[in-house]
């Protein structure tokens, strides 16, 4: 299939233009008449929901204008888990009052959702979906109590695309959804590689087309690949889909599996995870029957707790100090490679690909902030005749010793790397270029009074050539033109007799 992407449109969030559709994927969903709706009730609840200033009258209207909901939403604020006094809640009004107001549209979306998942044949995905939400409530709780209501409907919805795909490549995916045997997240490859995208990019298109908020659509979007520092909330949702794929599994050792190894590649202060799992399972199984109750699911999965346990410890037992071995040393492998790509082999200052990279950073920081940025561009006078003269050796060794005196001089939070051959470059966040003009000058004079190799004439000493150039110079369109500045001033140097600075000109002054 196609993998040309498509801008974003008018419905999309600034999240889904970073991971957009493919165009194919896009059209279908814009053309496609089956795709799944939401309930009138709901969809009136999350417009209103756009409102700040919307009243709770307004939306106890709306709720009780569907007798079906008004009836799932007392029913849900009179179960064990919200009913904290002897007094019955009978109306929609007070329904909102005891759940709040958060709880009331998680519910109200989920119950409409539900019955579009039973009525396409795709119970097994709300089953998920329900054991990840009741999980993912008590992870929240307890690990960021202030987002459980966020992460509770996150964990809901995140497997929703699921419904879009399947109205619209039923052929291709029904087999796909109905496979036991593939893990959660072995499934969402398989629909990369059939359709260059996923049910979570899909789900995340789906819920901005229905209005719900922004940051509701980034979590669906980032819900099966977190980022590698997630926050507290980002924790709690990758490790509800695990559970819930442990629960569900007809194995659930390998899920199980899975969970710990996230726990422990991901273990620091932040998410200090002391969470008894047999605590977990045990809330899981308490709280599940009565919401598959109240989302009219049938046939549950009801997995052992006990069974579910002693596979935990018995994997907890095996692998506990084996895994945390092996996780540290690819952690230290990853940050090795990492530090070799980032530096210059043969100076030890950045590499250019590092260069480029956090020069694209700043230049588009700069940007969106007005604030300057300035860049050092500096040439070794006659080096080439150096290493026709002395050889490649010394040359080299000229290379590093040049490196040691330029982060000598240079201020804290410069970028200094090497550019090419014997030219260099330092980035400077927050700094004009007249301010550069004395650290330019100052490693002028120290390379006049260091020597930087012996040779049989003596103490080898360099000059260089440098150009400074600012962001507030032109309207430099890109990083490069920025590059390109500094390198003509440099160039105007050589031509003027090397061995000092000068500041770029734009043509305009």
């Amino acid at each position: 299939m196609s993998s040309r992407r498509d801008p974003p449109d008018a419905v999309s969030s600034h999240a889904l233009a970073l991971v957009p559709l493919p165009l194919s994927i896009s059209h279908a969903l814009h053309d496609q008449q089956a795709l799944p709706s939401l309930p009138t009730a709901v969809t009136r609840l999350l417009e209103l929901a756009r409102s700040p200033h919307a009243a709770l009258s307004e939306y106890a209207a709306i709720i009780e204008s569907d007798p079906a909901l008004t009836l799932r939403l007392v029913a849900l604020a009179n179960s064990a888990f919200y009913a904290h006094s002897q007094r019955s809640v009978t109306s929609g009004h007070d329904a909102i009052v005891r759940l709040g107001l958060e709880t009331t549209l998680a519910a109200a979306l989920s119950f409409g959702l539900a019955k579009l998942a039973c009525v396409s044949g795709l119970e097994r995905i709300w089953r998920r979906a329900i054991v990840a939400a009741v999980a993912a409530r008590y992870l929240a709780e307890r690990l960021c109590p202030d987002d459980r209501h966020d992460v509770f409907t996150a964990a809901l919805l995140q497997d929703i695309g699921m419904l879009a795909l399947s109205a619209l490549y039923p052929e291709t995916v029904d087999a796909l959804y109905s496979d036991d045997e593939l893990s959660h997240a072995e499934l969402a490859l398989r629909e990369r590689a059939l359709l260059d995208t996923d049910h979570a990019c899909v789900g995340a298109w789906l819920a901005s087309q229905w209005g719900v908020p922004e940051a509701l659509v980034v979590a669906i979007a980032q819900s099966h690949f977190a980022p590698l520092a997630p926050t507290p909330a980002e924790f709690c949702l990758q490790l509800s889909g695990l559970v819930a794929d442990a629960w569900l599994a007809p194995e659930p050792i390998r899920a199980l599996q899975g969970f710990l190894a996230y726990v422990a590649s991901h273990r620091h202060e932040e998410l200090a995870f002391d969470i008894p799992l047999e605590t977990l399972l045990a809330d899981i199984k308490t709280r599940l029957p009565p919401w598959a109750e109240l989302m009219a699911i049938t046939a549950l999965s009801e997995h052992d707790n006990e069974r579910l346990l002693s596979a935990a410890q018995q994997l907890l037992f095996q692998q506990s100090l084996s895994l945390q071995q092996r996780l540290h040393e690819k952690e230290r492998e990853l940050e090795a490679w990492q530090a070799r790509s980032r530096l210059d082999a043969l100076t030890g200052l950045a590499s250019r690909a590092y260069l480029e990279e956090q020069l694209l950073e700043q230049f588009t920081l700069s940007k969106a902030e007005a604030a300057p940025l300035a860049i050092m561009f500096i040439d070794i006078d006659h080096f080439k005749a150096l290493n026709d003269a002395y050889g490649h050796q010394l040359g080299d060794s000229v290379l590093q010793r040049f490196s040691e005196v330029l982060l000598s001089v240079l201020p804290e939070g410069a970028v200094a790397g090497r550019y090419g051959g014997e030219e260099f470059l330092v980035l400077f966040s927050y700094r004009r270029a007249c301010e550069l003009a004395p650290i330019a000058q100052t490693l002028i004079e120290t390379l006049q009074h260091t020597a930087v190799a012996q040779v049989e004439e003596g103490e080898l000493r360099l000059s260089v050539s440098i150009g400074i150039a600012c962001s507030e110079d032109a309207d430099f369109a890109s990083p490069r033109e920025l590059i390109d500045a500094a390198d003509q001033s440099m160039y105007r140097i050589k031509r003027t007799g090397r061995g000092s600075v000068a500041l770029f000109e734009s043509p305009a002054s």
